[in-house]
């Protein structure tokens, strides 16, 4: 790799940011006009890496040059953050997002995840360094393929609506959602195939409330159950700063109704259409229909699972569900609901 601070990095991507040498770095791929539409951000990029010179010719530069680059090549604006509980349906919002042309869609973006774990582990970098940086990050994942993109939604990975309070004071404009789910449905899904926040030591225990004194004696549902509350209490802690809660059951409707007001998002008839395409869909495998799978779910639970998750995450689910069927112009019920005063 050629190791260089170029001024626009046309047609390059940040696929990585990683340390070397004690420097913070970024790794580029060249994407030319492909789109995000798979599942994850880091599918696309896998495929375009089959390309040999996507593969042989990549570019290194330092995070600072990341500024520059943003400053000189500006991508589209963000229109809106989805953050989610995890295996609640976030990944068929972003495919129905990415259903239109006009949209710059970057969903669970690998180098946003690994510059915000770097903040959990760096001393001594001020938040407005790493907010300056997560903003150059993203306004260059979202300059346009096409030509004809105008805006631009990210979707976090469930443990980064913790980050929060740096996001918002990144993007203090920019609309967001939170997607929830019955934490026992969570957990099940979880048990099938664990996500990384699931595994004990993947993450400082402390990010979820957790003493690292106690990991030894806990269960695993206990703490998924944890985990899961410490998630919901991030967005309920944050939902009156531009906020919108949003239950599984809501979709895929809710995608062209309320979430798509709420993101100020004026969709046509053939771009519902496709929406309402790409909603039937099973997300993580295109092309194959989606078939509710709540009562499975809840069927194959145990009793340890439903004995953890009404203890540690089900109350805060029921808070996020009164939440979503409040009406937003009552701020008293707000305030109750997220536990403001």
């Amino acid at each position: 790799m050629d190791r260089v601070s170029a001024p626009r990095l046309d047609g390059w991507v940040p696929i990585r940011v990683y340390v070397q040498d004690g420097r913070p770095m970024v790794d580029w791929c060249h994407m030319g006009a492909t789109r995000f539409t798979d599942a994850f951000f880091a599918h696309t990029v896998e495929m375009r890496l089959r390309d040999p010179f996507a593969l042989l010719f990549r570019h290194q530069t330092a995070l600072d040059a990341l500024v520059e680059v943003a400053e000189n090549s500006p991508g589209v604006a963000p229109a809106g953050f989805v953050f989610h509980v995890s295996r609640c349906g976030s990944t068929s919002v972003a495919r129905m997002l990415a259903a239109s042309d006009q949209n710059v869609v970057l969903s669970e973006p690998p180098p946003i995840d690994q510059l915000l774990r770097a903040r959990l582990h760096t001393r001594g970098v001020p938040d407005t360094q790493w907010a300056t940086w997560l903003r150059a990050l993203i306004a260059v994942m979202a300059r346009p393929r096409l030509g004809i993109e105008r805006r631009c939604f990210v979707k976090f990975d469930a443990w980064h609506i913790l980050d929060l309070p740096l996001i918002r004071s990144a993007f203090p404009d920019v609309p967001w959602i939170f997607l929830h789910r019955h934490p026992v449905e969570v957990m099940v899904s979880h048990q099938r195939e664990m996500g990384a926040q699931m595994m004990p030591g993947a993450f400082p225990p402390a990010v979820f409330g957790v003493d690292v004194r106690d990991l030894t004696t806990m269960s695993a549902e206990e703490y998924a159950a944890r985990v899961l509350a410490a998630i919901c209490d991030g967005a309920l802690a944050h939902l009156h700063d531009g906020g919108l809660a949003v239950g599984h059951a809501d979709l895929p409707v809710a995608m062209w109704t309320s979430i798509a007001e709420h993101f100020a998002l004026r969709v046509s008839a053939p771009e519902v259409e496709a929406m309402r395409r790409a909603g039937g869909e099973d997300a993580k495998r295109p092309g194959q229909r989606y078939d509710d799978d709540t009562a499975a779910k809840r069927s194959l639970a145990s009793a340890a699972t439903r004995d953890a998750a009404e203890r540690w995450a089900v109350p805060r689910w029921s808070r996020l569900e009164a939440m979503r069927t409040a009406a937003p112009a009552d701020p008293d019920r707000v305030e109750m609901l997220t536990g403001r005063s």
